[in-house]
């Protein structure tokens, strides 16, 4: 049945809206990560992934990385320099 939208139609019409061809067909998988899943960047590399959310007032984070985490103390001094300053964009207690 074609059906012609014109001028004079009701705003509200009893005929569905017609479902294009994308929606039929693609399903979007599951989200692994969140949605504010960042790259996590060292010295000029993307070694990973942070995924940060809060969770009864307390900044949670969850990291993952591409290999292994950098050994080096200046990383992990880094890294907790920079949930601290989320911690602060968030108002949160650190």
């Amino acid at each position: 049945m074609l059906h012609q939208i014109s001028f004079y139609d009701p705003p509200i019409s009893l005929y569905a809206p017609p479902i294009s061809l994308y929606e039929r067909t693609h399903t979007p998988p599951k989200r692994k990560l969140g949605y504010y899943a960042m790259p996590l960047l060292w010295r000029d590399q993307v070694i990973g992934w942070g995924n940060l959310s809060v969770k009864n007032g307390e900044l949670k984070s969850e990291l993952g990385y591409v290999a292994t985490q950098p050994r080096e103390r200046a990383f992990k001094r880094e890294l907790e320099a920079e949930l601290d300053r989320m911690r602060d964009f968030l108002n949160l207690a650190s």
